[in-house]
């Protein structure tokens, strides 16, 4: 054997044996990172729960120092699956984004749908509920107004919220939100036509939606990505720490059973899905038209373009129904988790996201007294608005 063949057989051997060592590393980095995962499950930031009702927690996110802006940001995740997802990680949480920005960050974990929650419907959420947990921030806050995000479904909620009480309301940011399901084409969508599934009879022999059927239920919506492909991206990643723990947390996020309220279901299935009222301005909530034309204020649309589970069509829909002169969209590739979790995003669309809020929001520069409050008094809040026959902008055209 000549001293050239020597070396490149030593030359291999060394690049075998690296290979091996770095795939063993790989296997005890998911080993350990899953058994952290394990007692770290939720949310990675302190937080403490400041105000329930029923199934539903509010959560106030701890600062290390004082808010640099004077409006508090509140965080609408949605019902259908556990909230922290936006909060996964150190270096992959929407929350640690907006604490970093300056913000006193609030979060509603709608919780998971109990026996006395079955008829809870999409209304109490969108009204009754939420119209209860930002009287609370505001007056916690002692300030008129407040930002509000909304992921998924929350978004939707949040879209509701502010066209019923658009003056309270400073910006509107949402995340992946289904607006306008007209145009769907979808295996969502499909599998929601009353061909293809009668939710009366569902709701009727479970009472609730099962937190089982949507884990299915979303798996399916992309199976061999969701069952198979997630673990061969893994392969190549296995040696570094942080793109295994995030990878087992993302997992058991994915797993976790949500059981969402029967009526509630019935609400987003056929109001939503089928009927598509809330684009059509023909939803209701206690006789009142949802009208989405009185939202006026700024609105930051965050999409995803390879989600199979809310396109971006479907979000951009609210563009042409509202008022507002200042909108903004922001469009990252991938799917419908991405948003939340990728490095891509924390590293450039969430601090972008975080500018343009707080671009939109005052700073902290003294004590919050408006005039006429004294300084130990509290500010009474008054949600009653009048349905206007008119909106502004159906007789002023937008820029």
């Amino acid at each position: 054997m000549t001293p050239a063949l020597m070396d490149l057989v030593v030359e291999q051997q060394k690049t075998a044996l690296c290979e091996s060592f770095r795939l063993l590393q790989g296997v005890f980095n998911v080993l350990r990172m899953w058994r952290r995962a394990v007692q770290n499950r939720g949310f990675a930031t302190a937080h403490r729960v400041v105000y329930t009702e029923g199934s539903m927690r509010l959560l106030q996110f701890h600062r290390e120092s004082p808010a640099v802006w004077a409006e508090p940001l509140l965080i609408c995740s949605a019902p259908v699956s556990r909230p922290y997802i936006l909060d996964l990680g150190a270096s992959r949480s929407v929350v640690r984004q907006m604490l970093a920005a300056g913000f006193d960050t609030y979060l509603i974990d709608w919780g998971i749908a109990t026996a006395a929650d079955r008829g809870t419907r999409l209304s109490d959420l969108a009204d009754r509920m939420l119209k209860n947990v930002v009287q609370f921030i505001r007056m916690r806050a002692r300030m008129p107004h407040f930002h509000l995000m909304g992921y998924c479904l929350g978004g939707t909620l949040a879209t509701i919220f502010t066209a019923r009480y658009p003056s309270v309301v400073k910006d509107l940011v949402l995340m992946s939100a289904p607006i306008d399901l007209g145009g769907e084409n979808t295996l969502l969508k499909a599998w929601a036509n009353q061909d293809c599934f009668d939710v009366d009879s569902f709701i009727a022999a479970f009472g609730n939606c099962p937190g089982a059927f949507l884990r299915s239920f979303f798996a399916l919506l992309d199976p061999v990505r969701n069952l198979y492909g997630r673990f061969g991206d893994l392969t190549g990643r296995m040696y570094d720490e942080e793109s295994v723990a995030s990878f087992v947390a993302l997992q058991q996020w994915a797993n976790a059973q949500v059981s969402v309220a029967g009526e509630l279901f019935r609400d987003v299935v056929e109001l939503l899905y089928r009927r598509n009222l809330l684009a059509q301005g023909q939803l209701a909530i206690e006789g009142a038209p949802v009208r989405l034309d009185r939202i006026t204020c700024a609105v930051l649309l965050l999409t995803a373009t390879a989600d199979r589970l809310v396109t971006p069509l479907s979000t951009m829909g609210l563009v042409p129904r509202i008022c507002s002169r200042d909108v903004k969209s922001l469009s990252l590739e991938g799917g419908h988790e991405i948003l939340a979790v990728s490095s891509k995003a924390h590293k450039t669309f969430w601090p972008e996201a975080a500018q343009w809020i707080a671009d939109h929001s005052t700073p902290r520069t003294g004590p919050w007294i408006r005039p006429g409050e004294s300084a130990s008094g509290r500010p009474e809040f008054v949600f009653a608005e009048k349905v206007d026959p008119a909106s502004k902008c159906s007789q002023e055209p937008t820029a």
